[in-house]
């Protein structure tokens, strides 16, 4: 039996790359007002999102996120995205420490590297770009129902 060599779906890591830079451009709007060490922290106060490096082509942000898991390792994700302006498009440079990947490893390999270990940070980015955009539209929403039903039901003071 001979295996396969891994060939990456380019086409479908630049959809990804493409949909990350739209799901961040959300978090931070305005991209090319930021400036270094700027930061932007969501509603909750557990996704942190700081501006690393500023160029006219580029921008280099830290994505953290913390939970209050009781296992320590699991308490903090955190990336370190490459969003390029011009081909709007933003990869992964760094998760959890690890960098510079390579498009495909060995099996076995010492880190212990997935054969597309690339490809699938850039779908974790993507897949938590979607939950905490999707968690705050959600919290948004509550606080427009509850200022509307707080308008229709005015208290006793304000008759």
């Amino acid at each position: 039996m001979t295996l396969r060599r891994y060939t990456p779906m380019i086409t479908r890591l630049m959809g990804v790359y493409e949909e990350n830079y739209k799901r961040l451009e959300w978090f931070l709007p305005e991209t090319n007002c930021l400036t270094e060490g700027q930061e932007i922290v969501t509603g909750d106060q557990l996704t942190r999102f700081t501006v690393k490096e500023k160029h006219r082509f580029t921008t280099l942000v830290e994505i953290e996120h913390r939970t209050d898991l009781s296992v320590p390792k699991l308490n903090r994700i955190q990336f370190l995205a490459k969003l390029s302006h011009d081909a709007r498009v933003a990869e992964v440079v760094r998760y959890q420490g690890q960098g510079q990947f390579r498009e495909h490893y060995a099996r076995p390999n010492p880190n212990m590297y997935q054969v597309n270990e690339k490809e699938l940070s850039n779908f974790f980015l993507y897949e938590c770009l979607k939950y905490w955009m999707e968690s705050e539209l959600e919290k948004i929403a509550l606080d427009l129902n509850a200022a509307v039903v707080e308008r229709s039901h005015p208290t006793r003071q304000e008759k």
